[in-house]
């Protein structure tokens, strides 16, 4: 199979949806970084998306078109950088699993690089040393 996200049941089995990962028996669950957690979340959106499209019927296409919708509202916002950089994270996994269309994309990521440039603290002027005589 394609590495597309046609059938969700297959993807079901990984460990995304859940908020932590279980490293060993001996060791109590790691939570996951803010990017894992938004990619496990779009995912999961993408799931439900799906699932509720062939609950009521759709066929596999209009299935992936709600299961694309779900997973473009649950991408994070780009109020922080840790924040854009889950939303880059979440992007390249969709590209990954073609849930967009066109050029969507790389408007995406290219409203990402604008945000992180907005959000980049300003530059610190250096103090100019008295000029001695």
């Amino acid at each position: 199979m394609s590495e597309t996200l046609e059938s969700p049941a297959e993807i079901a089995a990984a460990p995304l949806a859940n908020a932590a990962v279980t490293v060993s028996p001996a060791t109590a669950a790691v939570p996951l970084s803010f990017t894992g957690a938004a990619l496990a979340r779009c995912l999961d959106a993408y799931r439900r998306g799906y699932q509720a499209a062939v609950a009521k019927g759709d066929g596999d296409y209009f299935s992936r078109k709600a299961g694309a919708v779900s997973y473009r509202l649950a991408m994070p916002s780009t109020e922080t950088t840790a924040h854009i950089q889950a939303l880059i994270a979440c992007v390249a996994q969709g590209i990954n699993y073609q849930v967009y269309e066109g050029r969507e994309s790389t408007q995406l990521l290219y409203a990402a690089q604008v945000a992180l440039f907005a959000n980049k603290p300003p530059k610190a002027e250096k103090t100019q040393k008295p000029e001695k005589k």
